[in-house]
């Protein structure tokens, strides 16, 4: 299906390999080095974030990739993650002597926040959208930020969410089988039921590394979504403990 028995390792150690390069790379960077880069890598995300609504690609019912052929793809909106993360910290940085001042507080922040989340939402991809605001929010909250905003922003943001899940049924559907997990096991809570399959299946000490049977076929996105639940059925309780204690 993937091409190959190992095609999917050898994706996997390439990207290990270059992310290995940049994060040595990054670490290695001054912090001069990084303010001067945020903003063009912040102006990049936006970009490609717009990029995904005219060129990219469909997976799973969700247009959030850029497709370069064959193994390749890129989804803009993991970058955005950083983005953000780093773009917010220089500019309450650089404006930290006047963030009592509402308007410099929010300004440009908020805007450039919204903007990356109604691309994502564009997208339609409620999930990270959901992931993005409290990312957001964090540096918001760790300068002062007036509570209120967080409590009205909270609210605003579960009326959202509640507004978005029913103008799609997919979504409702997925809201009704986490509801009721032990019902519609051929249909939506399919891959959940085959997840809690392989993991109980593996008992304490699992099958053996490669002994999945879950994989084959059975169990939707299993190197991706429900990797965890592989690694429950060939490593058992013990495996899966261990991987939550490296966390």
């Amino acid at each position: 299906h993937y091409g190959g028995l190992y095609s999917l390792a050898i994706r996997q150690g390439a990207f290990a390999i270059v992310g290995c390069f940049l994060a040595w790379n990054v670490a290695l960077m001054p912090i001069s080095r990084i303010r001067t880069l945020t903003p063009i890598f912040m102006a990049g995300c936006v970009v490609a974030l717009g990029a995904v609504l005219v060129i990219g690609s469909s997976v799973n019912g969700q247009r959030n990739w850029i497709d370069f052929g064959g193994p390749f793809r890129l989804q803009p909106s993991e970058f955005a993650k950083l983005g953000v993360i780093l773009w917010g910290a220089r500019v309450l940085a650089n404006k930290y002597h006047l963030i009592e001042q509402t308007l410099e507080l929010t300004v440009p922040l908020i805007p450039m926040y919204g903007l990356v989340l109604a691309l994502i939402l564009a997208e339609g991809d409620l999930g990270t959208a959901m992931v993005m605001t409290p990312i957001m929010a964090a540096p918001l909250w760790l300068v002062g930020a007036p509570k209120k905003w967080f409590k009205w922003g909270g609210i605003v943001g579960l009326l959202a969410i509640a507004g978005f899940t029913l103008a799609h049924p997919y979504r409702m559907q997925r809201f009704a089988s986490f509801l009721r997990p032990n019902q519609d096991l051929g249909g939506i809570n399919f891959q959940v039921h085959q997840g809690l399959w392989a993991l109980g299946t593996g008992g304490w000490s699992g099958l053996g590394p490669g002994a999945s049977r879950q994989k084959w076929g059975s169990l939707p996105e299993a190197h991706t979504d429900f990797i965890y639940a592989v690694l429950g059925e060939e490593m058992g309780l013990i495996g899966t403990i261990l991987v939550l204690v490296l966390f």
